[in-house]
């Protein structure tokens, strides 16, 4: 088994773990990073996606 393969498994139970807890906003931005990047030989991908997300939405909060 490839570590990409293990590093996407534990997101899915991550985002599993959010929506099982009631935060299913946390648990898009997983799911919507695994999408995203699912084509990316860089297995930190998903991570730095979830980092820009989160950038970009609390630079929204700050503006607002």
């Amino acid at each position: 088994m490839s570590e990409q393969s293990t590093s996407v498994k534990e997101l899915v139970w991550l985002a599993s773990y959010y929506k099982r807890n009631d935060m299913p906003e946390n648990a898009q931005l997983i799911l919507d990073s695994i999408e995203c990047t699912k084509h990316s030989t860089d297995e930190w991908a998903p991570i730095r996606y979830i980092e820009d997300a989160l950038a970009k939405s609390d630079e929204e909060r700050k503006s607002a």
